[in-house]
């Protein structure tokens, strides 16, 4: 679940060094700020407060969040009102899924095995080998997950896990039988490239991707490579000028509760 309090990450580059966003020269340390999610609080709260000290940040958005989250998210309207004072947009992937518990590629996207459960309404049942289903693909078109088998009963076009069993139930908008269900799982290279050009499509300038949960399989870097400039990740640490890797940068995590003293002691460090 997303934090519905300001989610910040500080990116602390303790050499002189060349920054990939403005390309300007730093002669001593940098401290650059991120906010994870697209939080409307980020555009309500933050904003003024780095206005005010003439300062900008990166914004890492979550597509489906943006286009399905509702209000407690930030609008594409807003997203683009920040880039356009000079904050950087990021793709913070489409579902914000771990990518250590959903398909890693195309390839492992199709679902196989279906059986049916209720023939009347057309639900049917597969097994399902990962620990998280990210979204569902029908064809084309992207379907709702559902609460519980209750709700899916009563949702054409949506989907219900049953993670304690691995079973996973659709019900798929229009009449199908189980040899011909076209269901594919949202893998980490769609959730890589399609972020990218979906939030371009809105207006976005897209170089740089926060990862999910601050997980970055090192398998996965060869993925991102063809669609981003840089990598941003977790980690808890700081990048030195020395082996400096774009594709793999470090963030410290700071949240809502953490003191000022405790951000004054990290920045010194």
């Amino acid at each position: 679940m997303v934090r519905k309090k300001i989610f910040l990450i500080i990116v602390l580059v303790t050499a002189v060094c060349t920054i990939h966003i403005s390309g300007a020269c730093c002669q001593a340390g940098m401290v650059s700020f991120t906010f994870d999610d697209g939080l409307a609080s980020v555009y309500t709260k933050a904003l003024p407060v780095l206005k005010r000290n003439h300062q900008v940040a990166t914004i890492g958005i979550i597509y489906f969040f943006c286009v399905y989250g509702g209000g407690e998210f930030m609008s594409s309207k807003q997203i683009l009102a920040l880039q356009q004072q000079g904050w950087e947009v990021a793709s913070h992937s489409l579902t914000h899924s771990n990518p250590k518990k959903i398909p890693e590629r195309y390839n492992d996207e199709k679902i196989t095995g279906w059986t049916a459960e209720d023939e009347k309404l057309s639900i049917y049942r597969a097994p399902y080998a990962y620990e998280h289903v990210g979204g569902l693909l029908d064809g084309g078109s992207i379907m709702k997950p559902a609460a519980s088998m209750d709700a899916l009963r009563q949702s054409p076009g949506s989907y219900y896990f049953d993670s304690q069993h691995g079973q996973l139930y659709v019900r798929p908008a229009g009449s199908a039988q189980s040899a011909k269900l076209t269901i594919r799982a949202i893998s980490c290279q769609r959730e890589i490239e399609f972020s990218k050009k979906e939030l371009e499509k809105l207006g976005c300038k897209i170089k740089t991707y926060i990862t999910p949960y601050n997980s970055w399989p090192s398998d996965l870097r060869e993925l991102s490579e063809p669609y981003y400039s840089c990598i941003a990740s977790g980690g808890s640490r700081a990048n030195w000028k020395d082996g400096f890797d774009p594709h793999n940068i470090g963030r410290f995590v700071v949240r809502s509760d953490d003191s000022i003293s405790s951000l004054k002691k990290l920045v010194k460090r």
